[in-house]
């Protein structure tokens, strides 16, 4: 029985540890998750209910930062074949001193064209990795 509390215990830390290892995370609306991580000098984004076993994996990524009127965005292109491109983004706005993430998600893009707009559930986490 200790064994078994044990072994509970231990797959219910990992799992949550692993959420919280990425660079950077979110649930979605749809039930599924974004995750962006690096592997080695290179970005790889993960999508999928289990980011143990992504649905899609994208390495090499492209990591970008830009002004805004209120802040900033940052975010990692990832390319899918010659088609497609996946766009990670997190928008940040400054109040004095602080930086403070307030929305996020993944754009997915044939050409110039949007074809997927997922949007992060909450404030997703960055720079957690």
């Amino acid at each position: 029985m200790k064994s078994f509390i044990l072994s509970t215990l231990l797959l219910f830390s990992s799992a949550a540890s692993y959420a919280h290892n990425h660079y950077y995370y979110c649930p979605t609306n749809t039930g599924k998750n974004i995750a962006v991580d690096m592997n080695g000098e290179n970005w790889v984004y993960k999508f999928g209910r289990n980011l143990r076993n992504p649905e899609i994996i994208l390495r090499n990524g492209v990591e970008n930062s830009h002004e805004t009127r209120s802040g900033f965005q940052h975010s990692w292109t990832f390319y899918k074949g010659q088609s497609y491109v996946y766009v990670v983004y997190a928008n940040f706005e400054r109040e004095d001193d602080d930086v403070y993430a307030t929305s996020g998600g993944v754009w997915v893009k044939q050409g110039n064209k949007v074809v997927a707009d997922i949007k992060c559930k909450r404030v997703p986490d960055v720079g957690n990795g």
